[in-house]
């Protein structure tokens, strides 16, 4: 909805005035700034009241910083000027804080969980508490799905609070593929929601993930090969996720672009790379910056499933740093279980192995509990109760840092 033109009573120079473009460009969720800075040189808007997910500390900084660089015309200053800038430092700093690979800067931090703060349930605890459990367990990528701008602004406010804390949120871009078989209409609802997620996002996150598990709806069989494919399906597939891709690119070219599968069905990524289709065919390729990969344990050894090497594979076929977005233990009910695995299995078998795949990340599946697919969390779903998990994790992190 538009916000309502107000002719301004006052003079262009005004504090008053000069209060107003602050706010806009601090407060309104910065969905838009440039806009928003361009719009307010001109007039003056309806006051926006502050998100009510800011935290109120939050809000007392926005509004005295306002009134100090008011006071002192510090409207250049790094701390209370463009937003856009400053978002584009945060993100730098936690990708900083990432550690490196063979002398090469990660793009993500190694330690990372997953989490849903757009589905609720005890995603919506207050972001300054899960803030203080991701930075107890020594968390510092923080992946959320997003599939519309609202949500998008939802991670904006979530990166606000994470702002000095070294966490880095990697968005998961997520749509379903398209009932039609048609690539352009695919494409256009992919770079519709890369290009909605970056306009929020740009300059808050080094790294979009485009597309979750959209593979499997068009997979017959292992994936290792073109054949495992559905070739009436593969343009609709291949046109969501190159839509998405140049959507995120088309806002924020600074930004690194991801793209993964799953299980065996790196067959998928292959003929994006390549351009090929699974009759065969010839075609523009998709390329992207960070090769991701979701494994599970009742999937075995990723080095040896099925007898295939799945990171050494994914390393000699794309030459990108590789981040595991998305792995953990099934679960079956038994905390000690998850427990166990947590310490014995989870993140050992990546960092051993760190340095020959050139893995950037991994992140455990998942902060919470949730009644869709209950058990997987390291806190229950109130939130409220650690599990055995949680403090498992905790001490491996802490007994095995990342620099």
């Amino acid at each position: 909805m538009r916000s309502q033109r107000i002719v301004p009573p006052f003079g262009s120079h005004s504090p008053i005035e000069s209060l107003a473009r602050f706010w806009l460009t601090s407060v309104r969720q910065r969905t838009d700034t440039r806009c928003a800075v361009r719009d307010a040189a001109s007039m003056i808007k309806a006051p926006t009241p502050l998100p009510a997910r800011l935290p109120s500390l939050t809000r007392r900084r926005l509004l005295l910083g306002a009134i100090a660089a008011i006071a002192s015309g510090r409207f250049g200053d790094p701390v209370f000027g463009d937003p856009v800038q400053a978002a584009s430092a945060n993100a730098t700093r936690g990708v900083q804080r990432a550690g490196r690979v063979d002398g090469q800067a990660c793009v993500l931090p190694f330690y990372g969980i997953n989490g849903h703060v757009n589905q609720g349930g005890a995603y919506a605890m207050p972001f300054r508490q899960q803030r203080a459990l991701l930075e107890d367990l020594g968390i510092r990528t923080y992946r959320n799905d997003v599939w519309d701008a609202r949500g998008a602004r939802h991670l904006a406010a979530l990166c606000d609070v994470l702002d000095d804390s070294g966490i880095v949120v990697l968005p998961c871009l997520t749509a379903l593929l398209p009932s039609s078989d048609s690539e352009r209409a695919a494409y256009d609802t992919g770079f519709s929601l890369g290009r909605s997620c970056a306009t929020v996002l740009k300059g808050r996150v080094p790294v979009y993930e485009c597309g979750n598990e959209l593979e499997t709806t068009i997979v017959r069989g292992d994936g290792d090969t073109p054949q495992s494919y559905d070739k009436h399906r593969w343009p609709a597939y291949r046109g969501l996720l190159r839509g998405m891709v140049n959507g995120v690119r088309h806002v924020d070219p600074a930004a690194k672009v991801g793209v993964h599968a799953g299980w065996l069905h790196f067959g998928a990524l292959s003929m994006l790379w390549n351009g090929r289709s699974p009759e065969g065919l010839r075609g523009d390729p998709l390329r992207w910056d960070v090769t991701m990969y979701h494994w599970y344990n009742d999937m075995g050894d990723i080095r040896d499933a099925k007898g295939i090497d799945v990171l050494g594979t994914l390393r000699s076929a794309f030459g990108r740093p590789v981040c595991i977005t998305e792995f953990g233990f099934r679960p079956d009910g038994n905390e000690a279980h998850q427990a166990n695995y947590i310490t014995n299995e989870a993140f050992s078998p990546f960092l051993a192995v760190r340095q020959r795949y050139d893995i950037h990340s991994a992140a455990l599946y998942e902060l919470f509990d949730m009644t869709a697919d209950n058990h997987y969390g390291l806190l229950d779903e109130s939130g409220r109760r650690k599990k055995p998990a949680y403090h498992a994790l905790k001490r491996f992190i802490a007994k095995h840092p990342v620099t």
